[in-house]
């Protein structure tokens, strides 16, 4: 049991290893719902979906047939989304073939979880569908109705790379609501905006751990606890790194970059925007300390209640993200002209600004 913590304390240590090379570079992943006009109660076949794709690069699955772009790493966060907006119109263009559209939502608007089913058929999907449903019907719905947008960044090694951390795991919650795009489920308005979010606190919260990581200056033994007192999925992922593999925070270190997976797949207008504020705030080390120091002891689980509920009409999500929209546009001006998408954070202070929330 000793040595296993051992490798365990060592193999997380690595998680937060960062890059010393000064880059700044931005990976994307999105993952959108694929849908007939036609039909929408029934899936998509996903023998189809492969078919049709497979001439497409940077494609993957998830267990509900939702598809996967993923694109590699781009070295700055426009490019980044470029080489995103590229593979997704190939996409398109490949599924309009078939008949098939793809919905860039956080739930998926028309099925039950029951109704897609489990078109994975891994060991790893297997066993997390079947560990999720001990809990409750949330992880049916995590695995099998949502998509989300991954925004990773290169993690800085060091005291910097710690208050990278934290910041990221502060603004979560705050970029949850911001971009909350889940208001339609199984074909009925929900009260939120923010279903997908809900269905996130309420899959494993042992293993999720939302607003309950980057509070404490010790990231690897915070990390730790938090990988120890998760359960292992089944005996298959027992193992330190297959067990680490099935955490799901809505920040994930790993190793070189972070990965913030708290937003919503948003739609095409919204991706630079996202992308924008998300780069900005977290790669530059001016923003990520002010971040820290306007936001540090805040209490993170009760802004998860609020991103989860009534998201940014409630005054203190909204005036965070009015804040944190503020800080990235003066980070800007630390970055290279052509690093962000073009007006991304000029359409989110317009946004915020009209809707009063600079007062």
């Amino acid at each position: 049991m000793r040595s296993r913590r051992l490798v365990l304390e060592q193999a997380v240590e690595s998680l937060f290893a960062g890059t010393d090379d000064g880059s700044r570079r931005v990976g994307l992943e999105r993952e959108l719902i694929a849908y007939r006009h036609a039909d929408l109660a029934s899936p998509v076949p996903l023998a189809e979906l492969r078919s049709a794709l497979a001439g497409v690069p940077d494609v993957g699955f998830e267990p509900g047939g939702q598809i996967e772009l993923h694109p590699d790493p781009a070295d700055t966060a426009a490019a980044a989304v470029a080489l995103l907006e590229q593979r997704e119109r190939a996409a398109r263009a490949a599924l309009a073939g078939i008949g098939v559209h793809l919905a860039a939502v956080g739930l998926d608007p028309w099925r039950s979880p029951e109704r897609l089913g489990l078109q994975l058929g891994g060991d790893r999907y297997v066993d997390m569908d079947r560990h999720f449903d001990r809990i409750g019907p949330a992880g049916r719905r995590f695995m099998r109705q949502s998509a989300g947008l991954q925004v990773c960044v290169d993690l800085r090694p060091g005291a910097e790379g710690l208050v990278q951390w934290r910041a990221a795991n502060l603004v979560a919650p705050v970029l949850a609501a911001l971009f909350a795009n889940s208001r339609v489920c199984e074909g009925r308005r929900l009260a939120t905006d923010s279903g997908r979010t809900a269905v996130c606190l309420a899959t494993d919260p042992a293993r999720m751990a939302y607003g309950r990581l980057g509070r404490s200056a010790g990231a690897v033994g915070e990390y730790l606890g938090f990988a120890v007192g998760a359960p292992p999925l089944s005996d298959r992922f027992a193992g330190v790194d297959a067990h680490l593999s099935t955490l799901f925070p809505a920040v994930r270190p790993r190793g070189r970059y972070l990965e913030i997976r708290a937003l919503d797949a948003v739609p095409g207008r919204e991706l630079g925007p996202a992308v924008a504020l998300t780069s900005a705030l977290l790669a530059v080390p001016a923003a990520a300390n002010e971040v820290l120091r306007d936001l540090d002891g805040i209490d993170v689980p009760e802004l998860w209640r609020l991103a989860a509920g009534p998201g940014t009409r409630h005054p203190t999500l909204r005036g965070l993200a009015a804040g944190l929209v503020r800080i990235a546009r003066a980070a800007a001006g630390d970055l290279p002209e052509d690093y962000l998408p073009s007006d991304g954070l000029d359409r989110l202070a317009c946004r915020t600004d009209l809707a009063g929330w600079a007062a």
